[in-house]
């Protein structure tokens, strides 16, 4: 046996073991069903390291369950993994988000394998999931220029939006074959209603969306994130 289908026979047992759905593990690791069916059948040649993280944390396991005793690469990948943890000043990157760009569900997350940034987790969200967006366009340049990114944790996990907050939020259409990712601003009027905020310097970005007004019931809007900081890169951007 391969040790691509190692891992693969590995996460289907733990699945079974826990009756775990394969739509239950992509909303809990935030890979589409698509994409996680075609890691879990072969569909794919090989996963990424932080796919692999992301469903053994939320499996409880650790990724090292994943790899057999034997075997090359992957041994090799295992010692150097040690455990399901990223080097403490290390922070994954997830993807690139822009707004009014609108991508297919089963789009490949942006630079996936072993990309990072220099950044350590945030100490006051101990336990919570903690990742890097690469910000493309000029949407959201009071705070966050092109180039940049922004630092985020799982917002699940930690609590509902706010005013103020900055957030990323993903829109979905076409029965959720199509998505936009972007960040806004939370502001709340005075009547209760949410709203989401571009916050640029570019005339274009000037409207908001309000969540009670989406007349489209085919568009889905969810909250994926907290920004919690940013990153900016001397070069490379």
């Amino acid at each position: 046996m391969d040790e691509d289908e190692f891992y693969r026979q590995a996460i289907r047992r733990e699945m079974e073991r826990q009756n775990i759905t394969v739509n239950g593990l992509a909303k809990a690791t935030d890979i589409s069903e698509a994409g996680l069916r075609a890691i879990l059948n072969g569909g794919v040649a090989s996963t990424t390291a932080d796919k692999l993280r992301r469903i053994a944390r939320a499996l409880n396991v650790p990724v090292t369950k994943f790899f057999s005793e034997e075997g090359g690469a992957v041994a090799k990948r295992k010692a150097a993994w040690n455990d399901d943890v990223l080097p403490a000043h290390l922070l994954p990157i997830r993807g690139a988000v822009q707004a009014g760009i609108w991508v297919e569900e089963d789009t490949p997350d942006f630079n996936e394998t072993h990309e990072t940034i220099p950044v350590a987790e945030d100490a006051r969200f101990p336990g919570h999931d903690q990742f890097a967006l690469k910000i493309r366009g000029d949407s959201i340049n009071e705070y966050i220029a092109d180039g940049e990114y922004a630092v985020c944790v799982d917002v699940a996990t930690i609590r509902d939006w706010q005013a103020e907050d900055l957030v990323v939020v993903e829109r979905r259409r076409g029965g959720g074959a199509l998505r936009e990712t972007t960040v806004k601003q939370v502001k709340i009027t005075p009547d209760g209603r949410l709203q989401l905020w571009p916050r640029s310097k570019n005339p274009k970005f000037k409207e908001p969306i309000v969540l009670d007004d989406v007349e489209d019931e085919d568009m889905q809007i969810e909250l994926k994130g907290l920004v919690i900081g940013k990153y900016s890169p001397l070069f490379g951007k």
